[in-house]
């Protein structure tokens, strides 16, 4: 078992030798390999495991995970890059392994590795600087996963953009008509009024936006029959802009509209 212990050790540098670590203003060809990268593949054992290294600045970590994803071996470093001829190599330095990030020991075995990066996937060789017992040459590929997205600003600060009075035109087939839009934010929600200068003011029913996806309802008597109007759009290069149509009579009345501030 102590045997089986220090080769995890050691194979864990070697891991982390084959991991690119990068120095943004002294190291800038790293620039490229900084993230996180993942191979799976099986053991010695017959048994599936996930090989994962995350590169930040000059610093490298490298973990080895089993199928059931409990680490098995932890191990980081500092690292590198250089030329050897024609070989970019990683050169790991300060290589610290154990069974997690909490319980490392130093390695004392620095590590140069080749490696080549070709598109989304980085293969690393290993071994090949030195005679390791139990550790034979070898290389392995590793697939960088994307970046995670930034999230999207809330809606309801997105919404304090549309606070404020917009001059508001409504086209339907011919005739465009002018209004006045006043949106306000109280208490995170979103009210307001369009104003008519032919039939004066009138409050809108519900507004919501998200994902930069507004929606307008307002109720208006039109021909003696209460409609729902709704007009549904985005904002776009500081303005607003979408269609609007009454709830059930869509084949009589749909048109656009644009609002500027």
């Amino acid at each position: 078992m102590q045997n089986a212990a220090v080769l995890l050790i050691t194979s864990a540098a070697l891991f982390l030798t084959a991991r690119p670590p990068v120095v943004a203003a002294d190291n800038p060809s790293l620039n490229a390999v900084q993230g996180k990268w993942v191979a799976k593949k099986t053991n010695a054992d017959g048994q599936a495991i996930t090989q994962s290294i995350e590169i930040a600045g000059d610093k490298l970590a490298f973990t080895l995970a089993g199928s059931d994803g409990e680490v098995r071996l932890f191990a980081r470093g500092s690292l590198k890059t250089d030329m050897l001829g024609p070989f970019k190599v990683f050169m790991i330095s300060g290589i610290e392994a154990g069974a997690s990030a909490t319980d490392t020991q130093p390695v004392g075995d620095d590590r140069v590795t080749l490696y080549t990066l070709r598109g989304e996937q980085l293969s690393l060789a290993g071994n090949f600087d030195k005679d390791r017992q139990d550790q034979p040459p070898g290389v392995d590929t590793y697939t960088r996963v994307p970046a995670p997205k930034k999230p999207s600003p809330p809606a309801e600060d997105e919404a304090a953009k549309l606070a404020g009075v917009w001059k508001l035109d409504v086209t339907l087939a011919d005739n465009t008509r002018d209004y006045e839009l006043r949106l306000a934010r109280t208490d995170g929600k979103l009210g307001g009024s369009i104003i008519s200068p032919r039939s004066g003011e009138t409050k809108l029913k519900s507004i919501t936006y998200l994902g930069n996806k507004l929606e307008m309802e307002m109720v208006r008597d039109i021909q003696g029959t209460e409609a729902t109007i709704l007009y549904t759009g985005k904002m776009e290069g500081g303005k607003l802009l979408g269609t609007v149509t009454v709830k059930g009579f869509e084949d009589q009345f749909t048109g656009t509209w644009t609002a500027r501030k």
